[in-house]
Formats: C-alpha cells, sequence, structure tokens
C-alpha cells in the first residue's frame, strides 16, 4: 500500500510505501520514463518442514513490483530515499517550473477562487 502526499505549505512530494518483513536490500527502485518502481523479494520464514500444512495462509511471499507515474511537477532525479520498521519514504523536491499553473474561477458572487 501507499500514500502519495502533496502539501501546498511544503517544498517536497513524498510517498509512502509498506513493505513489512522486507529489509531495505531486497528493495529495488528505479526511475524510467516519468515512472517510479519499486520491486524486492518477501523471504518466507523457515516455519517447518517441507510436509507442512497451513490451514490459514494469509501472508504473501516472493517477488513483488509496485509502479507509479511520477507526480507533475518535481525534481524526480532528486529523489530521497529512507527505509526504516518496514516503511519506504521516498521524497522528491517540487520545480517550481514544471508546476501546473494555478487556475482562479469566479464563484456566484463573482469573487475569485483558487481551484
Amino acid at each position: 500500500r501507499m500514500d502519495l502526499c502533496e502539501d501546498p505549505d511544503s517544498q517536497t512530494i513524498t510517498a509512502c510505501l509498506e513493505l513489512p518483513g522486507i529489509k531495505p536490500t531486497d528493495v529495488e527502485i528505479q526511475l524510467h520514463d516519468d515512472k517510479l518502481t519499486v520491486s524486492g523479494r518477501r523471504s518466507a520464514p523457515p516455519l517447518s518442514g517441507p510436509s507442512a500444512r497451513y490451514p490459514v495462509q494469509e501472508l504473501k511471499y516472493g517477488a513483488f513490483q509496485r509502479s507509479i507515474n511520477l507526480p507533475i511537477g518535481i525534481q524526480q532525479h532528486q529523489m530521497s530515499a529512507s527505509m526504516s520498521d518496514g516503511i519506504l519514504i521516498l521524497s522528491w523536491p517540487k520545480d517550481p517550473q514544471k508546476l501546473p499553473p494555478i487556475r482562479f474561477m469566479a464563484d456566484e458572487d463573482s469573487r475569485l477562487k483558487m481551484g
């Protein structure tokens, strides 16, 4: 799962991805053509032998991959990354030259408001 946050009062855009039980060395981050891809592998812990049965098996193991289009208005090659307690945090500084223009709209009272 992922949260993508853009705070108008901040100079950064941040993505937080949940990666429980995964070591930072098992995660790969790639930037290509305005797309971010996070991939890796979650290894199953050695719980028992090969003949073990699992009446309930909800945890997912093996390879994973998540790709998202990068937000508009960031300096994508200035990304910073950190991982702690199963949370991967990726941040990019905003690029004022690439931010979409602010639109103004008039409401029924003919007052301008940002939109």
